[in-house]
């Protein structure tokens, strides 16, 4: 099942509600029906059998990638990428190892869209962002928690809180929820008008469980070794330079840098920016021949 993601803007929002439609009328397999579809494609290469798990976790590659949607990407274009990384972890699962396909694969779906936003976005924003990813993968939920309905824009009260239950700055939340909200769709809207529930409420339940939070500790870890790796190939002066101007949390002025470096302000600009795109190539590099390595290994 593919998108165009060339479609015009005015038609998006119809097209992809008709995508998670589709998506929606395959049935969530249970336990034994997954691990007998598992054995046929493992055993005799079945592709019925193949189809029908992919087909049936369509709709947890959407939940995934509803993570990402703050990022700048077209939404259906990380869905497509998504569904690219289930078809792998779909052909390489094995059954006998007592896990579900949906715990296997989230690593090769998130992998997969990873992959792509480094393509579009710089992986180093991801990474030096914090309360930016912090409120993209959890604004929807505390705003559920907290009962708020907005149309983009929030309250001076509703900011308040939402910064406080997140510990980030009042004026970060403004920033993901004004861009979430210019999402041409959005997860929340209704299943059929007129009726309740959501395309959300339709999705398979991402509720983090221990091995979730051990591969979210791994992937943040995995995040700063790229960073760090960038970062060590990078001139002294250079690195310390973007340090104090991108990724310390108590930002050095221009200023203070030229008198430290004894150079002009123009020049530490300089230094900034040709730092900057060149920590940005060698993160993607590094992420992108790691996940090379990884799918061909």
């Amino acid at each position: 099942m593919t998108m165009n993601s060339a479609a015009h803007p005015k038609t998006f929002s119809a097209k992809l509600s008709g995508y998670f439609r589709a998506v929606n009328k395959y049935p969530r397999l249970e336990h034994d029906r997954e691990m007998a579809l598992a054995v046929r494609w493992q055993e005799d290469q079945d592709r019925t059998a193949i189809a029908e798990l992919i087909n049936c976790h369509l709709g947890y590659v959407v939940k995934i990638a509803s993570e990402f949607k703050g990022f700048g990407a077209p939404f259906e274009e990380l869905i497509a990428a998504g569904n690219l990384g289930l078809v792998k972890a779909a052909s390489r699962f094995d059954p006998d190892k007592g896990i579900r396909l949906s715990a296997y694969a989230k690593f090769w779906i998130r992998a997969a869209i990873m992959e792509y936003v480094s393509r579009s976005k710089s992986v180093v924003r991801l990474i030096t962002k914090t309360s930016h990813k912090k409120l993209v993968f959890n604004l929807g939920k505390v705003k559920r928690q907290l009962r708020i309905i907005d149309q983009g824009e929030l309250s001076l009260e509703q900011i308040a809180d939402i910064a406080d239950k997140l510990e980030v700055p009042a004026e970060d939340v403004v920033t993901i929820n004004r861009r979430l909200a210019a999402e041409d769709f959005s997860l929340n809207e209704p299943l059929h008008e007129g009726q309740d529930g959501e395309h959300l409420d339709s999705l398979e339940d991402d509720t983090p469980n221990p091995e979730d939070r051990y591969l979210a500790a791994n992937e943040l870890s995995y995040q700063r070794s790229l960073l760090q790796k960038g970062l060590n190939k990078l001139g002294e002066r250079e690195r310390e330079i973007l340090m104090a101007r991108r990724i310390s949390e108590n930002q050095e002025t221009l200023k203070s840098l030229g008198e430290t470096f004894g150079v002009s302000i123009e020049r530490i600009r300089q230094i900034e920016n040709e730092a900057y795109a060149k920590l940005q190539d060698i993160v993607r590099k590094e992420f992108l021949d790691d996940k090379i390595s990884a799918i061909s290994g």
